[in-house]
């Protein structure tokens, strides 16, 4: 039975936000509810599982009254909804732009003095540095503008040009971002790339726009490189724009083109460039410089995974375990442990320390089922190279069932995972043979084949090694 919207909430937000939230349902301007509260402290006791079962948790947080199962859910619902409102307001802070822009509508409809040119300050110059500022110099504009009709005996402080020059660019860039969203390689949508909406669209950055946009020049270049055009030429100046402007790059804006950019030379490196796992690899240690990946200074355990697994690839193991000792206590609980020592056992494997990798492997947590399934995978891999043929058929069906049993895993990884185990054993068993070429062949073509399987290369690389036997 899965738990409630509100514990599987609780269960992904760090612990210095739920703190926060304790604060937030204590004011009594957000919250003048007691119970809600009451039922907050005893939910805090439960964490981080929050699998109390009903009645426990209702006597646990009301003593004194009888267990009522319909009050526990109207209270349930009502902290889900003060959570989203917390998180609501958590957002609000940060969004200074949005502060600024509720404020002035405020201060319109009371008929309060307007903050007049004090709210041009963060916008200054032609220059754009990521979409919520344009879209907010037009707002500026077009507030002053409509104040200026309304009362007409007012100073216009700013010129109504300004009401234009960044329509147009808020236009260029969201256009542009959105014609690098089907142009993804990795997630190509052909039927709406419209050839004739991409030529309008570079030919207006080309004409007008592109000495002064800065982020129209990143997103412009990206899509040149999704389209394969000048490869060379669009990736250089990409990178330049991107380390020039750095620091005023929005974090959200700047994450999007590194996203993108890790997205091109991943479809690279999957369509057999033999140079581009070495720039994915550079490409992470310069997003790790520039703490591109580090959301409110933790590190998203799928990121710091997926650095360690290149790493291991190019046998960079004194950087990839420098790397590890370094960072993964930024990785949020309740990850870190499993994470940490998913990642190690991986990098041991790779350097062939099996035994110590089985050990390692012996601490992993499961908070995500992928982990799970990268803890199997592992292991069948472990086994294959230490001729270990029962503990394959072993995890092969510990696999099966595991996946078969788990309803939150999709179809596709289901089946990419199964087809793993089934084409590692059937190559372990092609290693008795004399000649196993021939069967070889077959497995590599079946492989090949098949459009869902999981590390394809490492099997790949198995089969060859009994061809060329």
């Amino acid at each position: 039975m899965s738990l409630p919207k509100l514990y599987r909430s609780l269960q992904q937000l760090p612990d210095k936000i739920l703190d926060r939230f304790t604060l937030f349902l204590q004011s009594p301007i957000h919250n003048s509810h007691e119970e809600t509260t009451q039922l907050w402290l005893a939910l805090q006791t439960t964490a981080p599982e929050y699998d109390l079962p009903d009645e426990a948790l209702f006597k646990l947080a009301f003593p004194d009254k009888n267990y009522k199962n319909a009050r526990l859910r109207v209270l349930r619902n009502y902290l889900l909804e003060k959570l989203e409102r917390f998180l609501i307001f958590t957002e609000l802070e940060k969004d200074k732009l949005l502060q600024n822009r509720l404020l002035r509508r405020s201060m319109n409809q009371n008929r309060l003095d307007s903050i007049g040119k004090k709210a041009w300050a963060p916008i200054t110059g032609p220059v754009y540095w990521d979409l919520d500022l344009t879209l907010e110099a037009f707002h500026l504009a077009q507030n002053e503008l409509m104040t200026f009709v309304r009362e007409s005996n007012r100073e216009l402080s700013h010129d109504l040009g300004a009401v234009v020059s960044p329509l147009d660019s808020y236009y260029l860039i969201t256009r542009l971002k959105y014609l690098c969203a089907l142009a993804d390689p990795m997630t190509r949508q052909e039927p709406l790339l419209e050839d004739e909406t991409v030529k309008q669209v570079c030919a207006l950055y080309k004409s007008n726009l592109k000495s002064s946009q800065p982020l129209a020049s990143m997103y412009f270049h990206l899509l040149q490189l999704f389209l394969g055009k000048k490869p060379k030429m669009n990736m250089q100046r990409l990178k330049s724009l991107l380390l020039a402007h750095d620091e005023r790059l929005d974090p959200h804006e700047s994450l999007n083109l590194y996203t993108y950019w890790f997205n091109y030379l991943n479809y690279r490196n999957r369509s057999g460039d033999a140079h581009a796992m070495a720039e994915i690899f550079a490409l992470y240690k310069q997003m790790i410089e520039l703490e591109v990946l580090f959301e409110e200074g933790s590190f998203a355990a799928n990121h710091f995974r997926n650095i360690v697994l290149v790493a291991a690839r190019l046998k960079e193991f004194e950087w990839g375990h420098s790397f590890l000792e370094k960072y993964h206590s930024r990785i949020q609980n309740p990850w870190r442990k499993g994470v940490y020592a998913n990642c190690n056992a991986y990098l041991l494997f790779a350097e062939g320390r099996y035994a110590e990798a089985k050990r390692q492997m012996q601490d992993i947590e499961f908070h995500d089922p992928e982990y799970k399934i990268s803890y199997q995978m592992l292991f069948i891999r472990i086994y294959y190279e230490t001729n270990d043929i029962s503990g394959i058929e072993d995890m092969k069906n510990a696999l099966k069932i595991f996946l078969y049993r788990n309803k939150q895993i999709t179809q596709t990884a289901r089946s990419s995972a199964n087809n793993f185990a089934r084409f590692a054993l059937r190559l372990f068993h092609l290693q008795g043979l004399k000649a196993p070429k021939e069967q070889a062949n077959k497995v590599l073509k079946a492989m090949e084949e098949c459009p869902q399987l999981r590390d394809r290369k490492w099997l790949y690389g198995k089969a060859q090694i009994l061809i060329d036997a």
